[in-house]
């Protein structure tokens, strides 16, 4: 387990996050990279898509090809790059816990009174 002022320090030095798993519940890894102004590669599959939007360069976790094509493209496009870190930044706003725990309120209330 990495501490939080360690994973600071950790996300300061990084490049992009590469987060391809074959299952994933939500993403919250990829939100947060989001508020530390890093691109994003993710794999194309679950929840991701939905989590990232248009804020990720999407892969297939079982292609190793295709993950390093998506790393070079970040590495050779620094226009790319900051097209994503600025879709991340609108991304994030997205979500929230107050946002999340207002529409699980909502849920809770609808299958109450329905």
């Amino acid at each position: 387990k990495v501490k939080s002022e360690d994973l600071k320090n950790i996300l300061a030095a990084a490049y992009a996050l590469t987060y391809v798993p074959f299952f994933e519940g939500f993403g919250i890894p990829i939100l947060e990279v989001f508020v530390s102004d890093l691109p994003v590669i993710a794999s194309g599959v679950t929840s991701l898509p939905e989590v990232a939007g248009k804020a990720a360069l999407y892969v297939q976790p079982d292609s190793i090809e295709s993950i390093a094509d998506a790393m070079a493209q970040l590495t050779n496009d620094p226009t790319l790059r900051t097209k994503l870190i600025e879709a991340g930044r609108k991304q994030r706003l997205k979500f929230s816990w107050d946002k999340t725990a207002g529409l699980l309120w909502d849920s809770f209330e609808r299958t109450v009174e329905g």
